[in-house]
């Protein structure tokens, strides 16, 4: 006798599940927006759209806030999969806290994008082979998909594309042996109970993912970086202001137009209108509007002929000029045909807009130019608009170390409290929010900047159509620094940009965290420099650190330890360099050389007990940076020396300065004399600091008066000293180091 009832088993269902019903914004502890709150997502929707939460990302797609499973067509599998996403975003969940594989931390919806894919790859490729259910999955299989996820594939032939990354291979791993570890939530279709893919091997083992030891990002380079920056702050200080004017009175010119069209839209009526503006221009004297270099290609296409006097004539703008709304061309041009004609053999064409542009300086300092030739009449401001707001963008990124996720978050009110600083400068504030590594909805965060940063975030203010109802600088997906950093350099290149003197930006790669890490290295690397023209390096550091100081757990302070991090790299392979010098039997320079010299002997000393005790083991560069890492932590880099700070009771800048000597203190900088200091040393670098003070000296002396001995005596003393430092120099490296052209230590 048949059922009268058949269970979901038999209709290829799976069972209710254990979080049937739940509400998944409220089992993930996300916030929704009252107003949208009918839009939130229930466990069994085929569609989670969570674009009803509030404190997404500014740049994330509205795209990664939905999340669809109606790709996965396996009732099983699909449910699997909700179970799965829901122990990934709740992991405070009654049902999954008790999981002991489970995540403790709960995943932002675009780490379940990126789950959702790699699972759904993983069924698609069983089923491929027959498989549609994971109890069948064996650890064969895994290694197989293991192996085929090497590769992107070609769907038309089934041919490899390219290798993929170790992190997506670790993605890979990482999402099977997560379907095994959330096995208890799965109400059907899960592993065999007690299978794990690869065991209790991690998804780095497994994957050969190696996490990088430092970074990765390559600076941009200074050929490109210097041009770049030069380019920017010459848009900000000479034409954002042009730039501004021009779009207000388009604006303006707009508007009276608007107001001034004509009510009647026929025809018959347009004669009078187009007669009267051409007479117009013939009494002013003016050239008719040319059209685009667009449309003039598109009217040879239709066989124009290229000594046609109306071939550049923009028809259309002398109609909106007359009053017609809706101008028809080719109308009007048959028309008028001989007057347009007559006026354009008369008063040639030129293109309407700027067509008297200030002038400003050039970038080279040779003189003035208009800041743009006359533009067509059908160009958007847009693209000028958002010329000055890519060198904003640029600025601020170069001169704060600012990640994408954060400029976003920019709110047009960012200012807080300047504060005055020491020697008359201002510490200027701003606020956004930190996205990485907080929890949802970001942290609000501050960061101290310098004069250049903070114009350029109040020029972008100035950008906006109406900053009085924006709330934030930028739009929330209008970003996109690359595809900025390319018009930026093509424009820059161009006639246009060479018109107006600026160096061009030569060819590679720039993007934001290259942009980030340059400043890292630069602030690392060239203390007391200049990244760029008009920026102190020093200010900038400076402006940095405090706020590092202002807020220990803030997003400078993370960035100033990667500073750190390159610092001390940039320590140890100056060290590095010194002791290969004392090897060659080049000693170091200044009051510190002895000193210096005798640490280096110790260590060539532990380098040959060590060939004694193996003498078959070759010594790497491991071993030798590892007996010079303690001295290397002690160097600090001065414009005129080196400063190995070892004993503070020795350091002769605080005993100038009369500071208190405790295990704390640093070097003072500003009251270093490292001719006299004994933990002090000279090298190739600074001999030209030397010997640029000793050329400074000798013309000082030779304008004082005769009658001023005390200046002169001191003159006198600051000179030989110098002498003395560059002297020392030369004997220790040999004066053909110093240009650069002989075999020393500075040339290679």
């Amino acid at each position: 006798m048949m059922p009268l009832f058949k269970s979901a088993a038999d209709f290829g269902l799976p069972p209710k599940s254990v979080f049937a019903g739940e509400d998944v914004c409220r089992a993930a502890n996300l916030p929704v927006d009252p107003e949208k709150a009918d839009l939130r997502p229930f466990f069994d929707d085929e569609v989670w759209d969570f674009t009803c939460v509030t404190g997404f990302p500014r740049h994330q797609p509205v795209r990664v806030q939905i999340i669809d499973f109606r790709k996965i067509t396996n009732p099983v599998q699909r449910q699997l999969t909700k179970e799965y996403l829901l122990g990934l975003l709740a992991p405070d969940h009654e049902l999954v806290r008790v999981l002991p594989g489970a995540y403790r931390v709960p995943r932002v919806i675009s780490t379940a994008h990126q789950r959702i894919f790699h699972v759904n790859r993983w069924f698609d490729w069983l089923a491929e082979r027959g498989i549609h259910d994971l109890s069948e999955a064996t650890q064969e299989a895994c290694d197989a998909y293991l192996q085929w996820s090497r590769h992107t594939w070609d769907r038309k032939n089934g041919h490899p594309v390219k290798e993929t990354s170790p992190d997506y291979r670790r993605q890979t791993v990482s999402t099977l042996q997560d379907l095994a570890d959330y096995g208890e939530l799965f109400g059907a279709g899960g592993y065999v109970p007690g299978f794990r893919p690869w065991g209790s091997k991690t998804s780095q083992q497994v994957s050969g993912y190696r996490h990088s030891r430092g970074n990765k990002t390559q600076p941009v380079r200074q050929e490109v970086l210097q041009p770049l920056l030069a380019a920017c702050f010459y848009i900000i200080e000479h034409l954002a202001g042009p730039i501004l004017a021009l779009r207000d009175s388009e604006r303006r010119r707009a508007e009276k137009w608007e107001r001034g069209f004509s009510t009647a839209e026929e025809p018959r009526v347009w004669a009078p209108l187009m007669s009267g503006i051409i007479q117009d221009y013939i009494r002013r004297g003016e050239p008719l509007p040319a059209t685009s270099d667009e449309q003039v290609r598109a009217r040879l296409n239709q066989g124009w002929d290229e000594r046609d006097p109306l071939l550049r004539v923009s028809v259309k703008r002398l109609g909106y000029e007359a009053g017609i709304r809706y101008p028809h061309v080719n109308r009007i041009m048959n028309e008028h045909r001989d007057a347009l004609r007559d006026a354009a053999e008369l008063l040639g064409t030129e293109h309407p807009t700027a067509r008297d542009a200030a002038l400003v300086p050039r970038a080279d300092g040779t003189g003035e130019v208009p800041w743009t030739l006359p533009i067509p009449g059908h160009t958007q401001m847009d693209w000028l608009i958002e010329r000055v707001r890519s060198a904003c963008l640029t600025v601020v990124v170069a001169l704060t170390g600012m990640r994408m996720s954060e400029l976003v978050e920019i709110p047009t009110d960012f200012r807080l409290p300047s504060r005055q600083a020491a020697g008359g400068l201002t510490r200027h504030r701003i606020r956004s929010k930190r996205i990485k590594g907080v929890k949802h909805g970001g942290e609000w965060d501050e960061w101290v900047v310098i004069e250049e940063v903070h114009q350029a975030l109040e020029l972008m203010i100035r950008l906006l159509d109406s900053p009085e109802e924006e709330t934030h600088l930028i739009g929330q997906h209008n970003l996109n620094y690359s595809w900025r950093a390319h018009f930026l350099r093509q424009w820059v290149n161009s006639e246009d940009g060479q018109r107006l003197g600026l160096d061009p930006i030569p060819d590679g790669q720039i993007n934001l965290r290259m942009l980030r890490r340059t400043l890292a290295l630069e602030m690392a690397h060239r203390p007391g420099g200049l990244l760029a023209a008009k920026v102190a390096l020093k200010h900038l550091s400076v402006a940095t650190t405090e706020g590092y100081a202002a807020r220990p757990g803030g997003q400078q302070s993370i960035f100033m330890a990667e500073v750190g991090k390159e610092e001390q790299n940039r320590n140890l392979e100056l060290t590095l360099q010194a002791f290969r010098d004392y090897q060659q039997g080049v000693l170091p320079a200044g009051p510190g050389g002895r000193d210096l010299a005798e640490f280096f002997a110790s260590v060539d000393g532990q380098l040959a007990e060590l060939a004694k005790k193996a003498p078959t083991v070759k010594r790497g560069h491991r071993e030798v940076t590892s007996l010079l890492a303690k001295r290397a932590g002690t160097l600090h880099l001065g414009v005129a020396n080196y400063c190995w700070f070892i004993d503070p009771a020795k350091a002769l800048c605080l005993k100038i300065a009369g500071a208190p000597v405790t295990k704390d203190s640093k070097p003072m900088a500003g009251m270093c004399d490292s001719a006299r200091c004994p933990q002090a040393t000279h090298h190739p670098c600074h001999r030209p600091v030397w010997a640029e003070s000793a050329d400074s000296s000798k013309v000082f002396i030779a304008s004082i008066p005769r009658d001023n001995k005390a200046e002169r005596q001191r003159l006198e003393a600051e000179l030989a000293r110098a002498e003395r430092v560059v002297s020392e120099i030369d004997a220790a490296y040999g004066p053909a180091d110093q240009e650069g052209d002989g075999d020393g230590p500075a040339d290679q």
